[in-house]
């Protein structure tokens, strides 16, 4: 098995598990995992391909079924050299393309090391998770009621799951989630506060919660935002698959 192969398979386990952990529901259709948290925010609901459907075409009308259930539009999350049957049904199904995204690995002992900036003290998260939700909140948007449910104590309970937070001058202003699944590390998450950026504290904040698990993990993987690419790259991260958000218009 690649490593694209090992980040889808674990992508699925992990979602399953977060769903769970939040209440939720999730749902199997022929290959399809859908992700059903209770959270009123299309990417905290996502489909995704545990394997490829006998039936493509009546695996995302299933899928579909679930998200416009309960109200949310449906998107799919998916590797596009992996998932080819896949994503030739979801344009012929009408859905388009919404997000594009790198997906990026590197081995856990190869990372590099980059300096903590001055004043910035990286600290397991603990029972400050409202201020993860603040951060988080402030550094992609979003709703802070549906970001403080995201990141519920219920998730972190999980032997498998941690959660960091930055601060620089005592102040929190960048967080990052990790979770292992079958000696692969995902990393989720990574949020800076508009006014820390360009300092080194999300490479740093990365960095340290990789390594932190770099002797359970043969791999860390993470889905790059084009502002995140050039800091991921920056310490060791490369780039294996691409992944797209297929959704109705």
């Amino acid at each position: 098995m690649n490593a694209a192969e090992r980040v889808a398979g674990a992508l699925c386990a992990m979602w399953r598990a977060r769903t769970s952990a939040l209440g939720g529901s999730v749902f199997e259709d022929d290959g399809l995992v859908t992700c059903i948290t209770g959270l009123s925010f299309p990417p905290f609901n996502p489909s995704l391909v545990e394997r490829m459907p006998r039936d493509p075409v009546a695996a995302l009308s299933a899928a579909e079924r679930h998200h416009l259930a309960v109200g949310l539009r449906f998107g799919i999350n998916l590797d596009v050299e992996l998932h080819r049957d896949v994503r030739t049904t979801a344009r012929s199904a009408g859905l388009r393309v919404i997000q594009t995204e790198p997906g990026m690995v590197v081995r856990p002992l190869e990372l590099s090391e980059p300096p903590v900036p001055g004043g910035v003290a990286i600290d397991p998260a603990g029972d400050r998770l409202e201020e993860v939700a603040a951060v988080v909140t402030e550094g992609f948007g979003g709703d802070l009621s549906i970001n403080r449910g995201f990141v519920a104590p219920a998730v972190f309970e999980d032997p498998r799951a941690r959660i960091f937070l930055a601060s620089l001058d005592g102040e929190p202003v960048a967080t990052v989630e990790t979770w292992l699944q079958d000696g692969v590390l995902g990393v989720f998450g990574v949020a800076t506060v508009p006014g820390a950026r360009r300092r080194g504290i999300a490479a740093a904040i990365t960095a340290h919660a990789i390594r932190e698990r770099a002797g359970e993990a043969d791999l860390a993987f993470l889905q790059s935002s084009a502002m995140g690419h050039g800091v991921y790259r920056s310490i060791g991260f490369r780039a294996v698959s691409t992944w797209e958000v297929w959704a109705r218009a």
